[in-house]
């Protein structure tokens, strides 16, 4: 977002569809991102601790007394949302994202988020390790992407329009 990256998101894939990961990547709703910036937490703490325990894929590690509600802003009702892809190879258009408005905070110790960079895409017992960091791709062209708004604002000199759904009225903006 205006040209910075933001290296925090959170992917869910759509299991009450899908029963497994491989079957949700082949389809256009199989995911859903949410996308968080990062201010000063002091909560964050607690799930950088217990990272080093989970750095290899497949590891498991008992976590308590944790609410994961503080990974996301204290108001959650202001977002963005648009269809687009993963930011990772192999960017496949299956991804609902979800961008809050509002902050998390993060602690000036806890700002480069080194501990996140430790995290390894491979198990123990795999030859090579490959590091968890560095693993996205350029900006993609927006290809006429329709990007709405759960607050009123003024993004962009674009046409926008208003869309109506079950609880909410979304600004549409038409990106180019």
């Amino acid at each position: 977002i205006d040209q910075n990256l933001y290296p925090l998101h959170f992917v869910h894939w759509n299991s009450s569809q899908y029963r497994v990961f491989e079957d949700a990547m082949m389809e256009e709703n199989g995911f859903a991102v949410i996308r968080v910036f990062l201010k000063r937490h002091e909560d964050l703490q607690k799930l950088m601790d217990i990272l080093p325990a989970v750095k290899h894929k497949g590891r498991v590690a008992e976590f308590t007394e944790f609410n994961p509600h503080c990974l996301l802003p204290e108001h959650t009702e202001e977002y963005w949302t648009y269809p687009g892809s993963f930011t990772t190879p192999s960017v496949t258009e299956v991804v609902t994202w979800i961008i809050m408005k509002n902050p998390v905070e993060v602690s000036i110790d806890q700002i480069f988020l080194t501990v996140f960079q430790t995290l390894l895409f491979t198990s123990v017992e795999d030859e090579v390790q490959k590091n968890m960091v560095n693993n996205f791709c350029c900006q993609q062209p927006l290809k006429g992407c329709t990007m709405r708004s759960s607050f009123p604002h003024a993004l962009w000199e674009a046409p926008i329009h208003q869309s109506l759904t079950k609880e909410k009225t979304f600004q549409t903006v038409l990106l180019m």
